[in-house]
């Protein structure tokens, strides 16, 4: 952004520069001296420019720091950061002016007031632009944190090229809560809790196996890890990782098999058995006999 920043405002200020000692030299009725002018404005924007990525260089790391801490605090500047973007803008302008005025009284080129003039008002545009862009930035920042406040977001540790995100949001009360899927900030798939029967693990990605209507389960493939899928699911009790490759809804166990070695969870309406890990058998039962009666009767 600072590249580009400068890039643009060299070029506008070449421009009024121009523009502005056109406009002098045809008042003083004095042209011999324009193309001189103009490759003295050449050079100078070249030390400008070297200037500004210097200064930026110096300046944006704070303030870019500064942004970040605005935008997860308030959607609104702070006067002390006001006071900083203003202080930064001010000591840019002055850096630019001061190398003008020296360029031009050494090698007395034009006279000095001239082509401080010129740089002021070449700037002045530039910089208030960027300072309301600044300000914009950060409040459309602060908004988007603030409506995240209340959302917990999971995606894919590894870069992918078409990532589900998977969020969870909590309703007003009284309401239910619903698991919302997203991709590219499009919905998915959105589900009750009680809707969500059994969560299977393929690696980096998940199948999810939900009710909607008859006697079959829809099953939906997700590109996430279960961990994350876990960590949005412990919060309802209903639900418990019985291994690391399986996650299952408590309500909807109609049959468990198996002994203290081992045991095999059977799911209303899903043909795949649900294994559960020796180590999380104990918890298993504690969670089984914490449930609400069941609809389908448990046999062990």
């Amino acid at each position: 952004m600072l590249l580009r920043w400068a890039t643009m405002s060299s070029v506008y200020s070449l421009l009024c520069n121009g523009l502005f000692m056109t406009i002098l030299h045809v008042v003083d009725a004095n042209p011999n001296g324009l193309l001189k002018d103009v490759l003295l404005l050449i050079a100078k924007m070249l030390i400008a420019f070297v200037s500004v990525i210097i200064v930026g260089i110096l300046f944006f790391g704070l303030w870019e720091n500064i942004r970040g801490k605005t935008s997860g605090i308030s959607p609104f500047l702070s006067r002390e950061v006001q006071f900083f973007q203003l202080f930064f803008l001010v000591i840019l302008c002055t850096v630019l002016c001061t190398l003008t005025f020296a360029t031009s009284w050494y090698f007395n080129l034009s006279p000095s007031w001239r082509a401080v003039a010129s740089t002021f008002v070449s700037f002045i545009v530039p910089a208030i632009a960027y300072y309301k862009y600044s300000q914009a930035s950060i409040r459309q920042l602060a908004n988007r944190v603030q409506a995240l406040e209340n959302t917990t977001v999971i995606s894919n540790e590894a870069p992918l090229e078409n990532p589900i995100r998977i969020q969870f949001k909590t309703p007003a009360p009284a309401l239910p809560c619903h698991l919302v899927f997203l991709e590219n900030e499009r919905e998915m798939l959105r589900l009750l809790p009680n809707d969500l029967y059994a969560v299977q693990s393929q690696g980096n990605y998940v199948f999810m196996f939900w009710h909607e209507k008859g006697d079959k389960l829809e099953k939906t493939l997700l590109r996430a890890p279960i961990g994350q899928v876990d960590d949005i699911l412990r919060p309802y009790t209903r639900f418990m990782r019985t291994h690391r490759s399986y996650i299952v809804n408590l309500e909807k166990i109609r049959k468990v098999e198996g002994n203290a070695r081992g045991l095999v969870v059977r799911v209303s309406l899903l043909e795949e058995p649900v294994l559960v890990a020796r180590s999380r058998i104990e918890a298993f039962r504690e969670a089984i006999h914490d449930q609400p009666e069941p609809t389908h009767p448990v046999a062990a």
